[in-house]
Formats: C-alpha cells, structure tokens, sequence
C-alpha cells in the first residue's frame, strides 16, 4: 500500500512539475488581420516598417501606427510574412496598396490586435 502511495505522490509531483515548464520558450503565434481575396482599391501606397507589437503585425508608417488588413491568402512563417512570391520579414521596410477604411467591414481581425489603430486594407506588397 506505500508503494501505491507513493507512487502516486512521484507521478503527482512530476506532473505538476512538468506543466510549469510547459510555457518556457513557447511563444505566442503572431497574428495579423486579414479580408477577402480582392483586386479592388489599391489606389493609394503606404510604406513603413512592419513590427510585431503583443502577438499582431502592425506597419509604423512615420509617427503613424497602422493596421494592415491583408488578403485571406497572406501567410506568416518563420518570422516573415509571405505575400504572394514577396517574403517580408519583421521589421523590414514594406509598401502596401489599398487604403484606409473606417470600418473594419468584412475584415477578420484578431483578439490581439488592436481595432483603435486605423486599418489600412492592403492589396498588393512591394
């Protein structure tokens, strides 16, 4: 009966053991907003550099913070996005046409990213 005893104490102890190592160097996925496939409304450009800021991709365009809404189609992995054949890394320069919109109308935009910065609706990448 001790050795059940035991038992269960060592398997309990390395349970709770092995989950408050489970986080260290995990790290959050990045996650950025995203609309519909579209060839509409690129009339305008913004340039800047794209920044990760709590767990969402946002481009500081001069002293503005603003928040790109990508096509459905734009992917992130190891740590650039993958617009098209156009790989752009984190804190690179990058240049969006689209245009700023009021509403986030259509947009699938994360918890993790603010909805008070303006959106800018992005349709192609330089």
């Amino acid at each position: 009966m001790r050795t059940l005893i035991w038992a269960i104490i060592i398997a309990s102890g390395v349970s709770v053991g092995m989950t408050g190592c489970a986080g260290e160097g995990a790290h959050a996925p990045v996650q950025f907003a995203t609309h519909p496939v579209s060839d509409a409304g690129d009339a305008a450009l913004i340039s800047g550099t794209l920044q990760e800021r709590a767990g969402c991709i946002y481009l500081k365009a001069g002293d503005r913070l603003v928040l790109p809404v990508f096509p459905e189609d734009v992917r992130y992995e190891d740590g650039s996005l993958r617009f098209g054949d156009l790989r752009l890394a984190l804190g690179s320069e990058a240049s969006f046409s689209g245009g700023l919109s009021p509403s986030a109308h259509g947009a699938s935009i994360p918890e993790a990213c603010s909805r008070t910065q303006e959106l800018w609706f992005a349709y192609t990448a330089e």
